[in-house]
């Protein structure tokens, strides 16, 4: 007990001693500064299973290979105990590591770039504070030639612009603060924009989706197009899907459970409202339309000999197994499960989302306002890829005339 305390008195000394130097009051810039890392979600990245918070090791999978986070703890030797807050400054801002190396991406600085020094102050006082934690980094397994830092200098050229949020004028306080919020430090287009061959997020479609799989899963439209975005939830509904990971539309599962559960729960209601009306205004981006002919979830073929009026091959599957919990016609018997009529999630282009729900079932975040969350069951287990397939596209094509394309079994396989 007695070595315990001296290491926490030691690490708040550090904290304080930090917070001075930046010429703030001690407590309220900690405070803040722990506020603003719950928002950046900073502890769920830096943090590997059973690890000590803060202190890296977490693998995260991209299409260039792994890399692992780095211990962001004020340990001298393998932290950042040695680290200047200019040196911070400039990883956050410019994306540039303490011995001058370009960092890689996958550590969202292009969009912390959007934050005031002051929230930069803030942050690195916050972590001064945090217990030291002696974890080395371990290497990251790359492929050639992005193993090669030097490279990053023409990612950089190309796609990179660093400079501090500009408030438009034109908006109002509120939305500018939704603005820096989700395009700075909580960093959604990191997740939910589409990404090119080299990584780097769309400027045209912002917030319609990822292209990269996250765990198997994948980043939905939250653009306010009303098929499959945000746009026919109510306000209210987007607020509550925020803090809680619940709504009629959908439950947050796989990393997004992750993100309410260990960030977004905790925002104060005024960044929760100024997201949502921020959300409420960018671009809205729609899908196109499957090429003419194409099979649609509403019109896969019938098994063979099956009788012309037959039912759907899923229907029967899915009053066995979901209807219970999720309505006959897709309208959900309680509050605490969505709809599957017209969902977001149902009528995705890239059904994967929706399968591996079905495969592998989930609890929804558990939150100050809902402790004990409900869970999905997962299905893998006893439904063969066939009846999955099935399933989903009687999803799928049900109840809306929207066209979707067909799940077939070997995309299911793919995902088990």
């Amino acid at each position: 007990m007695k070595a315990a305390a001296i290491v926490a008195a030691a690490a708040f000394a550090l904290g304080a001693n930090l917070a001075h130097a930046t010429g703030t009051p001690d407590s309220a810039l900690i405070a803040r500064g722990q506020y603003l890392t719950r928002i950046g979600d900073c502890e769920a990245c830096h943090t590997q299973p059973g690890g000590k918070p803060f202190s890296g090791g977490l693998a995260i999978s991209t299409p260039f290979g792994t890399i692992y986070t780095p211990n962001i703890t004020p340990d001298p030797e393998t932290g950042i105990g040695k680290w200047s807050f200019a040196d911070f400054y400039r990883a956050m801002h410019e994306g540039i590591g303490k011995g001058g190396e370009y960092l890689y991406p996958a550590f969202p600085f292009p969009s912390y770039t959007l934050l005031s020094r002051d929230d930069v102050k803030a942050i690195w006082a916050y972590l001064g504070t945090l217990p030291p934690a002696h974890q080395a980094d371990r290497g990251n397994t790359l492929r050639w030639p992005y193993r090669i830092r030097q490279t990053m200098a023409v990612w950089r050229h190309l796609y990179f612009q660093p400079g501090p949020y500009k408030p438009d004028t034109t908006r109002s306080a509120q939305w500018n603060r939704g603005a820096y919020l989700v395009q700075g430090l909580a960093h959604c287009g990191a997740c939910h924009t589409p990404r090119n061959r080299l990584g780097a997020k769309s400027t045209e479609v912002p917030l319609a989706g990822g292209s990269v799989a996250i765990d198997g899963w994948i980043a939905p439209n939250i653009t306010p197009n009303k098929v499959l975005g945000i746009g026919a939830w109510p306000a209210g509904g987007v607020r509550d899907f925020l803090a809680t990971g619940r709504g009629a539309h959908r439950n947050a599962l796989g990393p997004m459970r992750d993100v309410v559960q260990s960030s977004l729960q905790y925002l104060r209601g005024n960044d929760l409202d100024a997201m949502v009306a921020y959300l409420r205004t960018v671009p809205s981006f729609g899908p196109s339309r499957p090429p003419a002919g194409a099979p649609t979830a509403a019109t896969v073929a019938p098994a063979p000999g099956a009788k012309p009026k037959q039912a759907p091959p899923g229907e029967a599957l899915y009053r066995k197994h979901c209807a219970a919990c999720h309505g006959d016609g897709g309208i959900a018997k309680h509050d605490y499960y969505p709809n599957l009529r017209n969902s977001s999630v149902a009528l995705a282009p890239n059904p994967t989302n929706l399968v591996l729900i079905i495969l592998r079932g989930g609890f929804q975040a558990s939150t100050k306002t809902y402790p004990y969350p409900y869970s999905m069951p997962p299905f893998g287990f006893k439904l063969s890829d066939q009846d999955i397939a099935d399933i989903a596209n009687y999803i799928r094509g049900s109840w809306s005339k929207w066209p979707v394309a067909a799940v077939y079994p070997d995309q299911v396989g793919n995902l088990r």
